[in-house]
Parts: structure tokens; sequence; C-alpha cells
């Protein structure tokens, strides 16, 4: 296998995605907070496997859990006690875990949960605000070839997370909404008061409430955004760092909406998969034994400041956005140098540097002193080369000439294009 094969997880060019003219493609192994690539490389990894690696690659107790059960059966086809005790301790954690089920993609999760409210509701109309995976009934909202033309329909987007804005979207379709699903991570956060009476809208509205919490979950809060801000949704979706990077995903919620989950007929295969029960088992004891979730925090927290600083002193448009857990780069145009420039020549610098990233600092329990210190001498070569672009007024010359030629064809993840 070579550094020149294509990655199939990637399309280029998207933000917040490989990009080819910067990453490395292929990957040979991590351990603890690093990654290291085909050519044996070694990175400070801040992107966690897209937030899966919450405690370290290989970390030892998980790893441990993972070998046990490996030797004993890998699935039944049948619950069996850690099935239930995994289960009894996600209800422990999250607040709006009455009944739970697992699943093994986010997009599991999410895609059943939003059924589940077309089923409760009997509407087919579904408000959406973030990112919430790859099936039909999400991806109906992007250009994505493939996707039936009958479902563009059914999904709506909610730019606004307001009580007003919420109500005026239930109000232009009337008894047609079954639910909100939102990302609590996307930006602007409201306050937990504010959440509430959105959610009180909704309900008013004969709708559900549903949270996206694969990246929150365990990692901003052990129980999600819903613990910070003291609320309960009807329906919530986990995954993503549940399992330390096993695939596990996690549907639960209200008792009276799960216990109608049969109805849809949610199920799979490999939803009683052990091994990653058993990882997911380790991973979230470990999380409230060793408050994972504030060691995360007092990272990110030396990593915004040092980084407020460093930009200071460059006299650069930059901040960290979100929780210290999990926080991206956001840039302002300067000095007539884009924003989308200087963000992907601060990206190609870092990499450079030893710091693997595609735009955001997604922490994990394993990542130490010394990898905090690599990443604040990275963000000092780095902001110096991003000075160097704003006096000149142009990228021109630092930035990859590749990266430069096709930025304006760059697309988040929720404006998909045909690959070219």
């Amino acid at each position: 296998m070579t550094e020149t094969r294509e990655n199939p997880f990637s399309l280029p060019l998207r933000d917040y995605d490989i990009n080819p003219y910067i990453h490395p493609l292929v990957a040979r192994s991590g351990h603890a907070g690093h990654m290291r690539d085909i050519k044996g490389t070694d990175y400070v990894d801040l992107m966690s496997a897209w937030g899966t690696n919450l405690l370290g690659y290989g970390y030892r107790k998980v790893s441990k859990a993972v070998a046990r059960q490996s030797k004993k059966f890998n699935s039944l086809g049948m619950p069996y006690p850690q099935f239930h005790e995994l289960m009894d301790l996600v209800r422990q954690i999250v607040p709006g875990a009455e009944r739970v089920r697992f699943g093994k993609n986010g997009s599991d999760a999410c895609a059943g949960a939003v059924r589940l409210a077309r089923c409760v509701t009997g509407r087919e109309k579904v408000l959406y605000r973030g990112y919430h995976g790859f099936h039909d009934w999400y991806f109906a909202s992007t250009d994505c070839p493939g996707i039936p033309a009958a479902l563009k329909q059914t999904i709506l987007p909610q730019a606004e997370l307001t009580p007003m804005a919420v109500d005026a979207a239930f109000r232009k379709h009337p008894n047609a909404i079954a639910a909100i699903i939102l990302n609590p991570m996307t930006p602007p956060f409201p306050t937990g008061v504010e959440m509430q009476e959105v959610i009180d809208v909704v309900h008013g509205h004969g709708g559900l409430v549903i949270f996206d919490e694969m990246l929150s979950g365990f990692r901003i809060a052990p129980g999600g955004m819903q613990e910070l801000w003291k609320v309960k949704p009807d329906l919530s979706c986990f995954g993503k760092s549940i399992a330390n990077g096993l695939p596990l995903s996690v549907l639960c919620g209200k008792e009276r909406y799960m216990e109608r989950l049969p109805e849809t007929y949610y199920g799979m295969t490999f939803e009683g998969e052990a091994v990653s029960i058993a990882a997911a088992h380790a991973t979230l004891t470990e999380v409230m034994k060793r408050d994972v979730v504030g060691a995360l925090y007092r990272k990110g927290r030396l990593i915004r400041a040092e980084y407020n600083r460093i930009a200071d002193a460059y006299k650069l448009s930059t901040a960290l956005a979100g929780f210290e857990p999990c926080m991206s780069m956001e840039f302002r145009d300067q000095d007539g140098v884009h924003h989308r420039e200087l963000y992907w020549l601060m990206i190609q610098e870092l990499v450079r540097n030893g710091v693997f990233t595609f735009g955001a600092f997604i922490l994990c329990f394993s990542h130490g002193y010394r990898d905090l210190q690599k990443l604040i001498r990275a963000l000092d070569a780095a902001m110096a080369v991003l000075r160097q672009a704003v006096d000149r007024g142009t990228s021109g010359g630092l930035l990859d000439e590749r990266v430069r030629a096709a930025l304006d064809e760059v697309r988040s993840p929720a404006n998909w294009r045909r690959r070219e």
C-alpha cells in the first residue's frame, strides 16, 4: 500500500475532511493520542478518529475488556447479562434515557429516532439543525445523487434555535412536522432556559424533540448537552466515543415513546454484538471513574489560552470556537486574505509540524503534556506563516497551489457535490 492510493472515505475537497494535498491519505497505526501514517510519520492526532477516540488508541482497560470478551463470544443474536448492564449504565449517565436500544452507527440511531417520531405523531416532515448521518431521510436535504426526489419535501432546515423561530416553522407547516432533530454542538448555543422553551414550543405543536448527541455525548458532559442544559429531550442518539473506537450507537429516550419502537421494526443483526458492548462498558466506567470529561476541559482551556496568546502576538483574526473538549478554528478575512485561505494554510502548517487535524481540536484522555507542548509549538510556527500571508495580502507561494485553485469549490459536509 502506498501513499498515492485514493482514500475511499474522502470526497475532496470539503471543509472538515481529508484534503489530499495536505493530509496523509493512509494511516498505519494509532497509539494513545497519536496517529502514524504509512511513511511512519508520527502526528499528535487532534481529530481522534472523528471523535471516537475518547480515552486513547489502545487504551489498556478497554483493550483488556475487548480481549476477554472476544475469547467468549462475539454475538449470540440474543441479549445477555452485559448487554443489560450497559443499558443500565447508560440510563444512569444520560438524563433522558428511560429506555435504551443499541445500533452500530450514529446514522442508525438518528434514522431510528426519526422513524419513531413519525410513527408516534403520524406526521412526515422533520426539522433539522446540523449533520445527522448519511441515510436518505437526512441526505434528502443535500444535492447528493441517488436520493429520491419525493423525500426532499419531508426535510426542513432550522437555522435559528429560538422559541420564536421554531414556533414559526411549525406554524408554517401546521400538523405536518413530526419532530425537530438537532445537533447541540451547532452554534450559537442557547441557554438551558432557552432550550427548555424550545422544547415546550415543539410539544405545544404536538412534535417531538430529538437530540443528536454523537459528538457531545460523554465528551462535553458525561450525559451530553442535555446534562449541561438540564433538559430532557424525547429521544436521544449517542455514538462515536461510547466504545472508544469500536462500532456502537445508542437510541434512547422517554419510555412512552421507546416502548413503541418495535412497531417501526428497529433492529439489526449486530445490535447485540458483544465485543463493542464490552468496550463501551469499560469506556463509560472509565469516563465516570477517572473524571475524563473534566480532564478534557483542563487540557482544552490550556490550548485555548495559548491559541489566543499566539494569535494576539501575530495580530491574527482567529479564535477557537466551541467547548474545550471539542473546539474548531475560526478565521475572519484579514487585509485582503480570505478566511478560507487562512483556514487551509493553518491546517497545512499544523500538519507539516506534526499535528493532524481537519480544522478541529478533538481531545482524548491520553493526550499528555508533551502532546500539548508540541501543539503549542506547531501553532506558533503555523501562525508565523499566516502572518506572512496577511502581510503579503495573499496566500500565494505559501498555501499549496492545488488547494488555492480549488478553494471556490470546497463545500461543507451538508453541501455535497459530484466528484470531478
